[in-house]
């Protein structure tokens, strides 16, 4: 029965894709290729990185790089001879068999083609993905985001391919005993030595690695005494829970997910212990943890705030970034020790106080009607009965969505960072 509210968030969780070497997982190796294909997409080298959660190849052509918008996305098989284009292609037990081949440029971005394909090489289930875009005359750079790809965690391999047209690309036929050279029949060929301008780097095999998956483990801290409020130049709200982890937690975590929206927990310490499961659930669906102190206390000390740190980040992994002081009393020095321990403290200015437990309908029209861009909305997942709240929650989010406004993370709506680190097996 207590209105209390801080929320620290650090998350971590990137994904890096190593680049690779054939018997290392290595991250940041480069395959050398040698000059041996016609036309401009003769590969010299190529390199493929995890940088948490995106990726970033790197490609270097023996000649002056054509315009992307001269290649196609989605060549009709893997190594075609008669499309231009410039292909990653992957493959793995549990992202299964891929292309990633850059084509229209707009700016600094470019677009990707990626498309899946069989085990006799034709393509299918093409869709775009997005990405950043480097280039010079003879080098190519892309970063794009491993979710947005398809890319999950697991072993992989990968290679570059290139194929160019033109008549410098086809080799003279042989002629044919009793037929003039015009005459012979060309068949289609996906051989380099067939083809001139096909290329692969590297040539014979394969390049192994694994992508690692990501945690979020912490985040950027605000510098102010408290904060109520985000930015109100964008349209965004942060809804936050206090006093739990508690039977209600999970409920609230399948409304905020089925709707699309992030929501931040402000824990009590002496809440966590039997209830982990629920707070990793949260941390791996993006929403956010904080802490609320250990027992609810006015004033808390720095050893409560500490211990429920440490308490949620054993738990976790994800070490809280805010500190709401319970029952909103806060004074510099609750705030000069929750600054101390890396956390932003965190207030409200939408109170739907629902730890009243006005009913449902008078929950609903606190928050939508004294909500506005860059607020906190106050509510509970803990500390008592929460019915009243999880009835009125899906209507709540649905309205304020209706509104435009997207549902962010405490952390998100101070304009702060959160922090990811790979995770390793």
């Amino acid at each position: 029965m207590r209105p209390s509210h801080q929320a620290r968030a650090r998350s971590a969780g990137c994904l890096l894709i190593a680049s690779l070497l054939a018997a290392q997982p290595a991250s940041g190796s480069t395959r050398k290729d040698a000059n041996d294909a016609k036309g401009p997409l003769d590969v010299a080298s190529a390199r493929l990185t995890q940088e948490k959660r995106r990726v970033e190849v790197q490609v270097r052509v023996h000649g002056p790089l054509p315009s992307l918008g001269a290649l196609t996305p989605f060549p009709s098989r893997v190594q075609a001879d008669d499309e231009p284009y410039l292909c990653v292609q992957l493959k793995g037990r549990v992202i299964g068999r891929k292309l990633l081949c850059p084509a229209e440029t707009r700016k600094r971005e470019v677009t990707l083609g990626l498309s899946s394909y069989g085990e006799a090489g034709y393509t299918t289930r093409r869709r775009t993905v997005a990405a950043r875009l480097g280039r010079t005359e003879h080098s190519l750079e892309l970063n794009f985001a491993l979710r947005k790809a398809d890319l999950a965690p697991g072993p992989f391999a990968w290679r570059l391919l290139s194929g160019w047209t033109g008549d410098e690309c086809e080799r003279p036929p042989l002629p044919l005993p009793g037929k003039r050279r015009e005459e012979r029949p060309r068949l289609p060929t996906t051989d380099p030595q067939e083809n001139l301008c096909l290329d692969r780097a590297p040539d014979s095999r394969f390049v192994r690695g694994r992508f690692h998956p990501v945690r979020r483990v912490g985040c950027t801290r605000d510098e102010d005494l408290a904060n109520t409020h985000g930015s109100r130049g964008k349209k965004e709200i942060a809804l936050t829970f206090d006093d739990g982890p508690s039977s209600y937690t999970d409920s609230v975590l399948r409304i905020l997910d089925r709707h699309n929206a992030k929501g931040s927990f402000y824990v009590l310490g002496d809440q966590v212990p039997g209830d982990a499961n629920t707070l990793r659930k949260a941390v791996r669906h993006g929403h956010e943890l904080a802490n609320h102190s250990m027992h609810h206390e006015r004033y808390p000390s720095s050893s409560s705030m500490k211990t429920t740190g440490m308490r949620i980040e054993a738990a976790t992994g994800f070490s809280p970034c805010t500190f709401r002081p319970p029952y909103g009393l806060i004074n510099g020095d609750v705030a000069s020790v929750a600054r101390a321990d890396s956390m932003s403290s965190v207030l409200w200015d939408v109170d739907t106080v629902d730890w009243t437990l006005p009913g449902s309908q008078a929950i609903y029209q606190r928050a939508v009607n004294g909500a506005r861009a860059g607020s906190i909305v106050l509510m509970h997942d803990g500390g008592g009965p929460r019915g009243q709240t999880l009835s009125a929650l899906p209507r709540i989010i649905e309205t304020l969505q209706s509104r435009g406004f997207e549902l962010v993370t405490v952390t998100d709506i101070l304009g702060e960072k959160f922090l990811w680190k790979e995770m390793h097996r």
